[in-house]
């Protein structure tokens, strides 16, 4: 049986305007689909000077698995270095950004990479290792081939998340809850998934690398994750972190007899089209506190050019709406699309500032993958990725007014300070 040693890199937010705030919801549910001998080290806690590590990479484990995503590529090559000089564990990856650049991880020096949804490849590429199978074998992974990535094709987009819970029970739940920034009533909270998938089609947004249709959980299955939070670690708070939550308003009503029962607050995110009346009333009495839309900017040549399929009057009835069901309603802005100009970011700050909303400011920074980066690429726009890498752990030191990549017509400072223009609206709320 495989030894194996699940790494989970500590992210960029730590220090910063953001601080630990996200379970490593990913990992956590892959391991609990793997029944082999393991061991966890959560960098986001480990000493500074990285002893665990050191300390564990003597054991020679078969395998290191790490989870690539956009926050957390500091110091990611150093440890791989580091993994190949102390043992001959291979180096598996996964996650978002390894989903979307597996070319990139694999030339950096891993060796396999889990493409898309991993609770049934990681446990297949686990069996063939074992019984030193050819790894085309095992749908959905990439790796290198006498010095040239090979893929293995894809797999079928999960149908069933229920089987799909988190391994709470191995993490450090508790370290979590105390550091998040929001929360609701003063409550400590956590962020959970109750679906997969995204039915818009933002030019700039990576959200259907896991499947191009929406995939629920049964109210059933949320109670369940919920109640044990609620009962292992006193979470009374929940940030459900679906893109649309409100897409299925039947299955809404549901969960919404689930956080009834359980007497929680929760927070989600959705869309401005994608709620109504009778939606929302019955969500405020359930414990809905705050719903978060997608606005990105109030500029409706902006939204129309990077897909975002809705109309500024819908966004201004989400938000009277939610006032009048008592949900406070969030807005996240997204500054320097390539279609920005001063103009419109002045279109964006009067909209908040005559709203009186709530606004989570960020600078665009393209993702491989998406429409907006391939154009970028193509027309030799953007550094490399590992570049942007690089810059998005001084994105987030700056507290996320340095942008990492730039393709608007306004000036790196100018966009800095539209979301230093942003807190400043909030900071007067």
């Amino acid at each position: 049986m495989m030894n194996i040693l699940w790494l989970i890199l500590p992210n960029s937010y730590k220090g910063g305007s953001r601080g630990i705030s996200m379970l490593p919801i990913g990992p956590m549910t892959v391991i609990n689909s793997v029944l082999v001998n393991f061991k966890i080290l959560d960098l986001n806690f480990d000493t500074p000077s990285g002893e665990g590590l050191d300390r564990l990479l003597k054991q020679n484990f078969d395998m290191v698995a790490i989870s690539c995503e956009m926050d957390n590529f500091c110091g990611l090559e150093e440890i791989i270095q580091k993994i190949k000089r102390t043992s001959g564990s291979l180096i598996v990856g996964g996650g978002p950004l390894a989903t979307l650049a597996p070319e990139f991880y694999l030339d950096i020096g891993f060796d396999v990479i889990v493409i898309g949804e991993a609770e049934v490849t990681f446990p297949d590429l686990i069996k063939n290792l074992s019984a030193y199978e050819p790894l085309d074998l095992v749908p959905g992974i990439a790796w290198k081939e006498n010095g040239i990535i090979q893929y293995s094709g894809s797999r079928p987009q999960l149908q069933d998340l229920d089987r799909s819970q988190p391994a709470y029970h191995l993490f450090p739940v508790e370290k979590y809850a105390a550091v998040s920034p929001v929360s609701l009533k003063g409550e400590k909270q956590l962020i959970i998934m109750t679906s997969r998938g995204c039915v818009g089609h933002c030019r700039f947004c990576a959200g259907k690398y896991l499947g191009k249709r929406v995939v629920f959980k049964s109210a059933r299955a949320v109670y369940d994750e919920m109640n044990y939070l609620l009962n292992q670690y006193g979470i009374r708070a929940f940030y459900i972190g679906d893109p649309t939550f409100t897409l299925d308003h039947q299955r809404v009503a549901e969960l919404c007899e689930v956080f009834h029962g359980l007497s929680v607050s929760w927070m989600c995110e959705t869309r401005a089209d994608m709620i109504d009346v009778n939606l929302l009333k019955m969500m405020g009495e359930s414990g809905c506190q705050q719903i978060i839309f997608g606005l990105e900017s109030a500029s409706q040549t902006i939204l129309d050019e990077v897909g975002k399929g809705i109309e500024m009057e819908q966004v201004q009835r989400a938000i009277e709406l939610c006032r009048a069901s008592a949900i406070e309603p969030v807005v996240f802005v997204l500054f320097g699309l390539p279609e920005e100009t001063e103009q419109s970011i002045a279109e964006t700050l009067d909209f908040l500032k005559k709203q009186k909303v709530l606004a989570a400011p960020n600078l665009l920074w393209p993702v491989p993958g998406t429409p907006i980066y391939e154009d970028a690429e193509a027309k030799g726009l953007l550094p490399s990725l590992e570049e942007m890498l690089r810059r998005f752990l001084e994105y987030n030191r700056s507290g996320r007014t340095k942008p990492i990549a730039n393709l608007s017509s306004v000036s790196d400072e100018d966009l800095g300070q539209a979301v230093v223009e942003v807190r400043k609206l909030n900071a007067s709320l």
